[in-house]
C-alpha cells in the first residue's frame, strides 16, 4: 500500500516537474514572439496556440492524477474486501469448529449417561438377586 502510495507522489512529481517545464518553454517562446518584428496576429495567434495547448496539458495532468487516486481507492478497497472475506473465513471456520465440539460434547456426554444407565441396572440386579 505504501509502495503505491509513493508511486502516486512520484507520478505527481513527475507531472508537476513536465509541466513546469513546459510552462517554462512556453514563456520562453511567448517572450520570442512578443520580442520578433512579426505582426501583431501571430503574436496572438501563437499566444492563443500557446495557452490551448497549457489547458489541454493542465486537463491531461488532472485526468493522470484522478486515475492513479482512483486506481489507489480500488486497490484500498480489494484489500478491505481480502480481509472481509479472510476474517468471515476464519469465522465461519471457528463455527463449524465449535460445531463439532458442541457434537463431540453431546455424544461424550450421550455415552457418559448410557454407562450410568448400564451401572444403575447392574446394581440394581445385583441388589435385588
Amino acid at each position: 500500500m505504501l509502495h503505491l502510495y509513493l508511486m502516486f507522489i512520484e507520478r505527481q512529481d513527475a507531472c508537476r516537474l513536465a509541466f513546469l517545464k513546459f510552462l517554462k518553454n512556453a514563456q520562453v517562446d511567448q517572450f520570442n514572439c512578443s520580442s520578433s518584428s512579426s505582426s501583431s496576429s501571430s503574436n496572438s495567434s501563437s499566444r492563443v496556440v500557446v495557452e490551448v495547448v497549457v489547458v489541454v496539458v493542465v486537463v491531461v495532468v488532472v485526468v493522470v492524477i484522478v486515475v492513479v487516486a482512483a486506481a489507489a481507492v480500488v486497490v484500498v478497497v480489494v484489500v478491505i474486501a481480502v480481509v472481509v472475506v479472510v476474517v468471515m473465513v476464519v469465522v465461519v471456520v471457528a463455527a463449524a469448529a465449535a460445531k463439532v465440539m458442541v457434537i463431540v460434547a453431546a455424544a461424550a456426554v450421550t455415552v457418559v449417561v448410557k454407562v450410568v444407565e448400564v451401572v444403575v441396572v447392574v446394581v440394581v440386579v445385583v441388589v435385588v438377586v
